[in-house]
């Protein structure tokens, strides 16, 4: 997969853009307010070293999409890889941004280093992960977060809801 950043022509003054999850947010609009309007043109492309990518959030100036192999924090102008942060493998799904305490925590899917599958936190600040709690299998759904919990689905039917200050889980169902 490729990721393509489009901006409008011609551009326009705002503040730093936050599309925190599938969607925008926890309301889930599929819009921003005072988004630009068309027409559009493709400003850069990524093409990841594994060759698949996720949808992207946008944090401020940094798009974050999840790769095989990384996640990988984008310049928003430019395409150019910013950070990345090691992951596992297993099936590629939409991260989330949420905050907790003051604290960004980015959370994605991932498997577990001695296998099965997992659910990561990482502090946006140190971009050091903070938990990593187990799921009973793999994930394909992108993490939806609401406040301090984090909500993914499982491929056995399994709902999550992971706090995002923790990585304790508050509550599961099938």
């Amino acid at each position: 997969m490729i990721l393509i950043a489009l901006s409008a022509t011609p551009a326009l003054a705002s503040p730093a853009p936050v599309w925190s999850q599938f969607q925008g947010g926890p309301e889930h609009p599929g819009t921003r307010e005072g988004a630009p309007e068309p027409p559009y043109k493709v400003s850069w492309t990524f093409h990841p070293p594994d060759g698949k990518a996720s949808g992207a959030i946008i944090v401020g100036d940094v798009a974050v999409t999840v790769g095989t192999a990384a996640v990988y924090g984008l310049d928003l102008s430019t395409g150019e890889v910013r950070w990345q942060l090691f992951r596992n493998g297993g099936p590629i799904a939409m991260p989330a941004l949420g905050v907790s305490g003051g604290t960004s925590v980015l959370v994605f899917s991932d498997e577990a280093p001695s296998g099965g599958a997992s659910l990561v936190g990482v502090d946006m600040s140190s971009m050091r992960e903070i938990w990593r709690t187990p799921l009973e299998a793999a994930s394909r759904t992108a993490v939806a977060i609401d406040g301090n919990i984090a909500i993914v689905s499982d491929e056995d039917g399994n709902v999550y809801a992971v706090k995002i200050d923790s990585g304790v889980l508050s509550w599961t169902d099938k």
